[in-house]
């Protein structure tokens, strides 16, 4: 087990949300601010990876290291050729991203992570609103409503407010448990 906590970021929404291209945006922002990023797609379909213009492909390009492509289900395979255990988990993705301070994971739910719901259009609904941290969506009045309960909403194109957001939730989250 690590020593210490690696800042995790899991993204979730329906296909063409734009998590992918939240994720990018992120990913160069961290490095703007001097965080070592790393990143993460997860899928239950075999992974494309010679294509820059696919997932894995944009987070490299965006400056990511390491990426890799975590797949679960049928696939249950890893980029980087290691075995992915069934219920892939904090402590398998520490060892991995032992080298940077933050994770930012497409489409895995991973234990004690800020989670953020990507949503573009009528493609809202993914995830119950209460199970979420952070909402990125292109409607206001769903910013709005989300906002009222006291969450913090962004459209897509506050990366840098996003990222503040998400540092404060992994403050949160690096605390250590009261005895």
């Amino acid at each position: 087990m690590s020593s210490r906590t690696l800042r995790i970021a899991c993204f979730f929404g329906w296909s063409n949300s734009g998590k992918t291209t939240l994720i990018a945006a992120l990913i160069e922002e961290c490095w703007r601010r001097g965080l070592r990023c790393g990143a993460a797609k997860s899928s239950r379909h075999p992974g494309n990876f010679g294509d820059e213009t696919k997932d894995t492909g944009r987070f490299r390009s965006a400056g990511a290291a390491p990426v890799t492509y975590i797949g679960v289900g049928q696939t249950r395979s890893t980029a980087v050729y290691i075995p992915t255990p069934e219920n892939p988990d904090r402590d398998w993705l520490e060892r991995i991203y032992s080298e940077v301070d933050c994770l930012l994971v497409e489409g895995l739910e991973v234990d004690g992570a800020s989670r953020v719901l990507v949503e573009a259009g009528d493609r809202s609904g993914k995830r119950e609103l209460a199970d979420i941290d952070i909402l990125v969506s292109d409607d206001p009045e769903r910013r709005a409503a989300f906002s009222a309960t006291g969450k913090r909403a962004f459209p897509h194109e506050a990366i840098g407010a996003i990222l503040d957001a998400l540092e404060e939730t992994w403050k949160v989250v690096d605390r250590p448990q009261e005895k």
